[in-house]
This record gives C-alpha cells, sequence and structure tokens, in this order.
C-alpha cells in the first residue's frame, strides 16, 4: 500500500493540492523545525538527514511538476507551482553543493591537514614549548603543548598567557577561519613530565564580533575597488 502510494507520489498522480500544500509545504516545514534538529545532535546522523534532503528535494520536484501537468483546474496554479518548485529545486542544490564542500570537502582537508603534521612531531616551536600531538574529534581540533617552565608560572602569570593565546587565535586569519565554521580550538599544555598543566579552549564565542572584523574591512574594501 505504501508502495502503491509512493509511485503515485512520484508519478504525480496525487491531486496538485496534496502534492504541493502538504508534501511539498507542510512536510519542509516539519522537517526544517521538527526533524532537522533531531538529526543535527550528531555528525552521523546530519549525513543521514543530508542524503534524506537531497534524495527529497529531487522527489518533490518530480512530483510537483508531474501533478502540475495533470491539473485540470486554472493554468494559473499550475505554472505557479512549477515555478515555485524549480526555484526551490535550484536554490536546494546551491545550498547542497555549498553545505557539501564546506562541511565535507574542508573537513577533509582539514583531517589532511592534520594528519600530515602528525607525521612531523615533535615540533619544537620555541626554547621552552613544544608540539607534542594533534587530535581532531567532529569539530573541536586539539593540539598538545608540552612547556618546559612551568615552575615559573604564577596564577596571574597563567590567566596573561590564557588571554595572549586566545587573542592570538581571534586575530590570526587562519585561527580566524577555522573558528567560524564553528570548529572549537583546544590547546592543551602539559609540563616537562607530560602532567596536565593548562587547558585553554576556544571557539567563536570567545572572540565575539571581532573576528568578523577583517571581513568587514574585506567588503568595504572590495565596494571601494579597493580590493
Amino acid at each position: 500500500m505504501i508502495k502503491t502510494y509512493l509511485l503515485k507520489f512520484i508519478k504525480g498522480e496525487l491531486s496538485l493540492k496534496v502534492t504541493f500544500w502538504a508534501w511539498f509545504v507542510l512536510f519542509s516545514f516539519v522537517l526544517e523545525y521538527f526533524i532537522s534538529p533531531i538529526f543535527n545532535i550528531s555528525e552521523t546522523l546530519s549525513v543521514i538527514y543530508f542524503i534524506f534532503m537531497f534524495i527529497y528535494t529531487f522527489a518533490i520536484f518530480l512530483a510537483v511538476f508531474k501533478s502540475a501537468n495533470r491539473f485540470e483546474g486554472s493554468k494559473v496554479w499550475s505554472y505557479l507551482a512549477k515555478a515555485i518548485i524549480t526555484i526551490n529545486l535550484f536554490l536546494s542544490v546551491s545550498y547542497f553543493i555549498e553545505l557539501f564542500q564546506e562541511t565535507y570537502l574542508e573537513d577533509y582537508s582539514i583531517t589532511q591537514e592534520i594528519n600530515f603534521y602528525k607525521e612531523n612531531l615533535p615540533l619544537r616551536v620555541d626554547l621552552n614549548t613544544e608540539l607534542i600531538d594533534i587530535n581532531k574529534k567532529e569539530n573541536t581540533i586539539q593540539y598538545v603543548y608540552k612547556l618546559y617552565n612551568t615552575e615559573s608560572f604564577t596564577a596571574l602569570e597563567k590567566r596573561k598567557f590564557i588571554k595572549q593565546v586566545q587573542n592570538s587565535l581571534c586575530e590570526e586569519e587562519g585561527s580566524q577561519n577555522i573558528l567560524k565554521k564553528d570548529y572549537t580550538l583546544e590547546y592543551q599544555y602539559v609540563d616537562k613530565n607530560e602532567n596536565n598543566f593548562l587547558d585553554i579552549i576556544t571557539d567563536k564565542s570567545v572572540c565575539g564580533e571581532s573576528i568578523y572584523d577583517l571581513d568587514i574591512l574585506k567588503e568595504i574594501l572590495r565596494q571601494r575597488g579597493e580590493l
């Protein structure tokens, strides 16, 4: 029965009213505001939802278009339905491409870059600091540094050090770009015996709106034709 109904749906044999208002408008609303938040709780579920939405977008396009062709009422409604569903298809495909590039291709690129650096660890940063590990778990990138002068750190110096690291991450363009993509940067510092000494966790909320200052400046220069 369900299979028969789905076949009728895809072939456009359901009424335009049902196909457009129930399966396109209402179902899209339910997906966006009720189903999507559930699937966004994990990366695996997000992938499943992405695939489902990709299939649904093309299925609803075919269903509405074919149903509109069969519509026996005013041609105005048929044309409007076709126009709206075509615009939806165009916008959805553009969104899918952008999302795929940002989420999967860039994520893959970041993972590959991390793996490259891991092969070259440990890496001496300065006389007192050594990068000993890099890890990535979902949207958190963790850097593990070994400090050789932890004995000299006072509580005040620790606070200053945290502020200095976070300011640097918020101001440096490379880390800015990562933070703006909703990644969290976790800097873990251990002492020379590799005992935990300090954890600094930074996301874009730590940087505030200033994280977008460079983007705003670039846009101003672009509008002036100076970029």
